[in-house]
């Protein structure tokens, strides 16, 4: 129950299904943080739209931090979990 009221809106926010721009600017501005936003950015740019790298570096830091911070997570979950079972 929790995820349906975590990432639904978080998917729609996301501007997979509504344009980013038919948003209110604060929540526009809000959005920007969201790495499921510049994922999605850089989905449909590549597939959709045929951009190319310059077009789509802008989104990709933010999911590249997402990402650093997700393996860093892990590797402490992995060395929590290797002290509790010893």
């Amino acid at each position: 129950m929790t995820s349906f009221f975590s990432l639904f809106p978080l998917l729609f926010l996301s501007g997979s299904v509504t344009p980013l721009e038919s948003m209110p600017r604060w929540l526009q501005i809000g959005i920007e943080g969201s790495p499921l936003r510049h994922s999605i950015a850089i989905t449909s740019g590549l597939f959709l739209k045929g951009a190319e790298l310059p077009e789509l570096w802008p989104h990709s830091s933010p999911v590249l931090v997402e990402r650093r911070v997700t393996q860093e997570d892990l590797m402490i979950a992995r060395h929590v979990l290797s002290v509790v079972r010893a």
